[in-house]
């Protein structure tokens, strides 16, 4: 997955750099790096995605009681 930014007319080096940022951030590409950094067995990977969802069932709960 290739990401290009190209230099806009009359935009200079710093901005360029913030929208580079900003769309590295929207695509995911650092968490998606943090996460490969280091291999994570399948039981690890199941535990992580209940406990999120647990986490947001609770939230929503909460919220609905408000």
């Amino acid at each position: 997955m290739a990401l290009v930014i190209r230099k806009r007319p009359g935009e200079n080096v710093e901005q360029l750099i913030r929208r580079f940022q900003k769309r590295v951030f929207e695509e995911g590409i650092i968490r998606e790096f943090r996460e490969r950094e280091r291999y994570k067995k399948p039981s690890q990977i199941k535990k992580e995605k209940r406990y999120r969802r647990e986490r947001e069932l609770k939230k929503l709960k909460s919220k609905s009681y408000l």
